[in-house]
C-alpha cells in the first residue's frame, strides 16, 4: 500500500497566559484525550476560525442532534 504524504503549513509560534483554573481544566481535557496541550489548543483555535468565528457573525445556534430528532418526530405526526 503507497503511503499519502501529508503536506504541513508553516507553523507559527505565540505565547499566551491563562488563568491557572483554564489551564488546568485544559490539560484535563488534553490528558483525556491522549494528546498534547500544543494539539488541543491547535483544535481549539482551528475550530473557531474555521465554524465558531463566522457562526457567530449570522447568528447561527448549536443544539444537539437528539433535539432535532425530536423536532422532527413531533412535526411529521402533526
Amino acid at each position: 500500500m503507497q503511503r499519502v504524504k501529508r503536506v504541513k503549513s508553516p507553523n507559527g509560534s505565540v505565547t499566551f497566559r491563562f488563568d491557572n483554573e483554564i489551564l488546568n481544566k485544559l490539560r484535563d481535557e488534553a490528558g483525556q484525550n491522549r494528546v498534547s496541550l500544543n494539539t488541543l489548543a491547535s483544535q481549539i483555535f482551528q475550530s473557531y476560525v474555521e465554524y465558531e468565528m463566522y457562526a457567530s457573525r449570522v447568528e447561527m445556534i448549536s443544539f444537539p442532534k437528539s433535539l432535532l430528532v425530536r423536532i422532527m418526530d413531533r412535526l411529521s405526526k402533526k
